[in-house]
């Protein structure tokens, strides 16, 4: 209980901002960067152990790599000499890319696909469908999923990747390594005792280093996890990690299978220059276009799957389904397969010719994508670099060859270059547009090409497929601009929905002044009395009464979690006997501690000593101390109430307050908008009815999509 008769000591003054600092140095909810590890030898130990992600990692990579090539081995020099076939055969038939293969001529390499899917389905069902975590899952909360990383999921999942790209279903590698990665990376942090948003570090460490080792550009690696994972952090810590990891891992596939670019570059490029500009735009365009495509098809592609399970089919059957699909593309399409980069190499070597080969890239690039997004969504197991860089290079391939034909390279004014330089183009521009990395898609060429001269052409292809993407994605997708967990085209719908339908009314309502610790005995409290309805949030009121925002109790428990943390932390750093109870001389070492230029006497510190000694025993046990700093730690402004509520002040058209003729659409809005997930609902004349909580909307709007008429919840 807080001792309200006794007043505080006027040498507190001195101390009181001192002590409170000491108390609260570091916010939980303040994202943790390596900068603020409590300790320097922490750092060394973070920056240490980031290299043994990367070693680890990247031995993690090449034994992946190896994996694969022995599979692959098994398909092409085994599967193929015993039907009479033969690797070389089948490269020239679905590597030139210049035609249509006649149909079935590419039969024995076709199926392969058909035995990866049978095994990945046994993998599935032999796994209950659990491959572990993914990366997704990892870059949301690396400290909840971390905590469910299994080493032997890891290894299956690998192995489970190993065989779908062995046996040339249309995926890439790179997807299953950065993931590879950022598992090892988040393991080790935790093993290593590191919690929280350290364990960001750890992430961003490993997935840099897993796509360091398996596309062999370290470079790009590292900022890739900067745009990707740390998400524009600029803490040097992090990236200190990232680089060392990057580094470390880079070493490891050097000494091992070496480092030289997935692709050859034969060609000059210095003669690429301003005159081309247009046709640089034009292929970021085409490329941006086709990354929409990419991801309509892979939304569809899941959704189809979906309903496939809904109608009885079980989820661990549908690689058979995703692989049985490709089986057939590739009959007449062998092109789509994925037997490395032989393909996209041979686009890159020579100039094309031919409004046959325009009509046979036409083909290719749109049916790469629907098979590449159906393997995705039936579960195969692999990434979409790989495949962006290919329909990227097959479209800058395609428009530098339109090009061509139209005689634009002979005009003397150096208007284009040969589709190869156009190919090399397309492929960042691609894949910058459908990840969302534009600055890693541009070290990405640099790191092949090893030529500045490229660096240009790419930024202004890649600049122009970002641009095209985000524009057609706003005017076919609404809810780009409003929370990601917004249906498509949901602004119709969810206007037609009255705000109280997914209102929470059971609230407390207590002073924006109010401590965090006072607000939590005040929850308890209204819990108790509340025999039949749960107590869902706090709403803050200012001096006049009016509602300033809400708190939820979830968060409100969260927090108050976390200064008694903080308290208990610094209680056992002051009591440096561990007797459990902090004795006047600990009290005045601390109090000197924090006043470094200053002489502390004896006498200032039993001052603050005796009033936190309640019981005068002569000793301030915890109880003591929590009620004390509890109470002298009442000016610290981040401690109380209104710390909690949204900051609104970036946002002049929303407010954490909602009239209750407000409908689904606004709340959602506005919690996007204001970063939060507690909204106050008022009556017009400004009364408070209850709060809206982002489940409880979320809850709504499902019920409103699955609902063919929504009559009832606009009633």
């Amino acid at each position: 209980m807080i001792q309200e008769e006794t007043e505080e000591p006027v040498i507190f003054g001195k101390f009181g901002t001192r002590i409170d600092n000491f108390v609260y140095k570091q916010e939980a909810d303040t994202p943790m960067v390596l900068s603020d590890f409590t300790s320097d030898k922490k750092e060394v130990i973070a920056y240490g152990a980031s290299m043994l992600v990367g070693g680890v990692a990247g031995v993690a990579v090449v034994g992946f790599e190896y994996l694969t090539q022995y599979v692959r081995h098994l398909g092409m020099d085994v599967w193929l000499p015993f039907v009479g076939s033969s690797e070389k055969e089948m490269i020239e038939i679905f590597a030139q890319l210049t035609s249509v293969a006649e149909p079935g001529s590419a039969w024995p390499v076709a199926i392969l696909p058909l035995f990866g899917g049978v095994t990945i389905t046994c993998i599935r069902l032999l796994n209950k469908n659990d491959l572990g975590v993914p990366l997704a899952a990892l870059n949301k909360d690396p400290t909840e999923a971390g905590a469910r990383i299994k080493p032997l999921k890891v290894v299956t999942k690998a192995g489970a990747a190993a065989i779908t790209l062995g046996t040339a279903n249309s995926l890439g590698p790179e997807g299953p390594v950065v993931e590879l990665g950022g598992n090892v990376g988040v393991y080790l942090g935790r093993a290593l005792g590191f919690r929280q948003e350290e364990l960001r570090g750890f992430l961003a460490a490993g997935t840099a280093a897993g796509l360091a080792a398996g596309f062999n550009a370290p470079i790009a690696a590292i900022f890739f996890a900067l745009e990707l994972v740390l998400k524009g952090s600029v803490d040097k810590g992090f990236i200190t990690m990232t680089l060392l990891s990057a580094v470390t891992a880079a070493s490891v596939k050097e000494a091992t299978l070496g480092l030289a670019p997935k692709f050859t570059i034969t060609n000059d490029l210095s003669g690429l220059g301003l005159a081309e500009l247009p046709m640089y735009l034009a292929v970021g365009a085409l490329c941006g276009v086709m990354a929409f495509f990419f991801e309509w098809s892979t939304s569809k592609s899941r959704e189809s799957f979906k309903k496939l399970a809904d109608a009885g089919l079980p989820v661990e059957y549908h690689p058979l389904v995703g692989s049985a699909v490709m089986c057939a593309t590739a009959l007449f399409l062998p092109e789509t397969l994925f037997l490395g980069y032989k393909g996209v190499s041979n686009l890159l070597v020579s100039p094309l010719e031919g409004w046959s080969t325009v009509g046979t890239l036409l083909l290719i690039s749109p049916v790469k994508v629907i098979v590449t997004s159906i393997a995705a969504a039936s579960g195969l197991v692999g990434g979409v670099f790989a495949p962006a860089l290919f329909i990227g290079a097959t479209t800058g391939a395609m428009a530098g060859t339109v090009a061509a034909n139209l005689g634009l390279s002979e005009t003397g004014l150096h208007l284009v270059s040969g589709s190869e330089l156009y190919a090399l183009i397309g492929m960042p521009a691609m894949l910058a547009a459908y990840i969302k990395a534009p600055l890693t898609s541009v070290l990405l060429l640099f790191e092949i090409t090893r030529d500045y001269n490229v660096v240009v052409p790419v930024m202004a292809g890649v600049s122009m497929s970002v641009f095209i993407n985000m524009q057609i994605n706003y005017f076919f997708n609404p809810k780009s601009s409003g929370p990601s967990w917004l249906p498509n085209n949901s602004c119709r719908v969810l206007n037609k929905i009255p705000i109280v339908k997914a209102m929470v009314p059971n609230v407390v309502q207590l002073p924006i002044s109010t401590s965090l610790l006072d607000a939590g005995r005040a929850m308890t409290a209204a819990q108790s009395d509340s025999l039949h309805l749960v107590v869902r949030g706090v709403v803050a009121v200012d001096a006049d009464g009016k509602p300033k925002g809400a708190v939820t109790v979830e968060t409100l428990t969260r927090k108050v979690g976390q200064i008694s943390l903080k308290l208990k932390q610094s209680f056992e750093e002051i009591n440096q006997d561990k007797s459990g109870e902090i004795s006047l001389k600990e009290f005045k070492q601390l109090l000197q501690r924090i006043s470094p230029n200053d002489e502390v006497s004896m006498w200032e510190a039993k001052q603050i000593f005796d009033f936190m000694d309640v019981d005068g025993s002569g000793r301030i046990s915890f109880q003591e101390y929590f009620t004390g700093i509890t109470r002298l730690g009442s000016g610290n402004t981040l401690q109380n109430l209104g710390s909690l509520l949204p900051n609104n002040t970036k946002s002049r058209t929303m407010s954490p307050v909602l009239n209750t003729d407000a409908t689904l659409y606004d709340a959602a809005m506005a919690m996007h908008d204001l970063n939060t997930d507690c909204l106050t609902i008022v009556t017009p004349e400004g009364e408070v009815v209850g709060i809206i909580i982002e489940p409880s909307v979320k809850t709504a709007i499902e019920i409103a999509f699955m609902n063919d008429d929504l009559s009832s919840m606009t009633m």
